[in-house]
Order: structure tokens, then sequence, then C-alpha cells
């Protein structure tokens, strides 16, 4: 869901304490279901709002900004609070590349009161490879012409392109190595926290997140990409010497 939307905006008037869920993570962690998850039940309107390239600009668009400064940024800050849903719950998913953008705003977020520390979900995934595959499969479907039919998606994936593969895994690397470090700073200053492993089944880690929020809906699905076109993917990495090097291998 592109939550940054107008559509998500919560038009009415709150003027109630904010409640905050930070939801850490990387690129196919798991974070997407677990915001859409939040979103069903209430609980604020989850999205990469502090990503570069693509929320932040569309935010700028939508308050009428050209540019995002130290002096204007405090629009951006009120507009964030129409994100709050009717209960103020004030979510957002940041991932570990957005952290240095979101300690920009910690400021005006802080004197706006919008950041209290109640909840930090980290959705963290061990198995790095499955978690490149998901990458690579995501990646390859947006460069060939975002093609949703099975027989062109399959036929995109047969031929494995080794550098992608490479620097996706790379990149995963050292994004799961700042999430890492990441939690460990934050974590201190939140009420509750809870680790989502995407190793887990989905009744588990709705469970884990149902202990420090009001979940009372499981019906949003995992999302993963097809099981066959991610073996295919995992097949071709693991005989990929290139990729083996920078591998630490599934924990």
């Amino acid at each position: 869901m592109d939550f940054v939307a107008p559509h998500f905006d919560n038009r009415e008037t709150y003027t109630g304490p904010t409640a905050e869920v930070m939801v850490l993570s990387t690129p196919h962690a798991g974070a997407e279901a677990v915001c859409s998850l939040l979103y069903n039940n209430g609980i604020g309107t989850p999205h990469e709002y502090f990503q570069p390239y693509h929320s932040l600009p569309a935010l700028a668009r939508q308050v009428g900004l050209a540019e995002i400064t130290s002096d204007n940024m405090h629009r951006i800050t009120a507009f964030l609070k129409m994100k709050r849903s009717r209960g103020g719950w004030f979510s957002y998913n940041l991932h570990a590349s957005h952290h240095g953008i979101w300690r920009t705003f910690r400021p005006s977020l802080d004197a706006a009161e919008m950041l209290d520390g109640s909840v930090l979900l980290y959705c963290r995934r061990g198995d790095l490879m499955a978690q490149t595959a998901a990458c690579y499969i995501a990646h390859r479907i947006e460069i060939g012409m975002n093609t949703t039919a099975d027989e062109e998606l399959a036929g995109l994936l047969q031929t494995f392109d080794e550098d992608l593969c490479v620097r996706l895994h790379q990149v995963l690397l050292r994004q799961r190595t700042m999430a890492d470090q990441i939690f460990d700073q934050e974590q201190r200053r939140f009420r509750e926290v809870q680790v989502l492993n995407q190793e887990d089944t989905w009744s588990e880690r709705c469970r884990q997140i149902a202990q420090v929020l009001p979940i009372h809906d499981a019906r949003i699905p995992p999302v993963s990409v097809r099981t066959d076109l991610k073996q295919l993917v995992l097949e071709q990495m693991r005989s990929s010497e290139a990729v083996l090097e920078v591998s630490d291998g599934p924990r």
C-alpha cells in the first residue's frame, strides 16, 4: 500500500497525545505485511515516510515545498500528524538506510510531540540468501518491463544477473548490520520491544505483535514471492562463486 497517498490521510481533528510505533526493517524482511496489519487494526498509517527518493519528495509536493530544509521541515511534520489514526497512533516503517534522515527530522518530530517511545517492532530476516533472492526477483521484475505474466517472469529469471545479485547481497549485508546497530541504540527509549523474525510463522508473528499492541485481526497474509521462482534464484545463487564470496550464509 502507498500510505503516503492522500487517500490515507486522517483529516479528522485529533488533539490528544501521540503513541509511536517504529517498524524497523530492511528490504524484504516482512515489514510490508506487518504495516498492513497495523493499518487494518487502526494502528496509524505506517509507511516509509523518510525514504528520500519517493516518499519524502511526495510529501514535499503535498505541502507545496520545492525542497526540504531545516527551516521548513516542520511543515512535513505537521502533515505527518494527519497520518495518525483516530487513537493517536503515529506508526512508520524505518529502513536502516533511512535512519540518518529520520535523525534529521527528529528535533521537529520531538517538538511536535510525535515520538513518545511506545512500541518498537524490529522485522529481522536471518536467512540473508532468501532475503537477497526476494530482492533480486523484485528488481528483475521492475527492470524487466514490470511484467507479471508467469511465463514471462520465469523467462526473465532464467538468465542470472550475477553482478546485480552480488550488489544486492552486499547492500543487504550492510543494511542488516546497520539495522542491528540502530536497534541496539533505539530500543532503549521504547517501553515495548519485539523482534519479529521472518522465519517465524505468520501466526507466531501476529501473536508477538498482539502482546504489545491491540491487534485483533490476523487475516493479512505475509507478502511473499512465488516459491518456485524463489527456489530457482536460490539455486542460481548457490552455484555462483561470486555470490558465495560475499555471503555469510543463512543464520
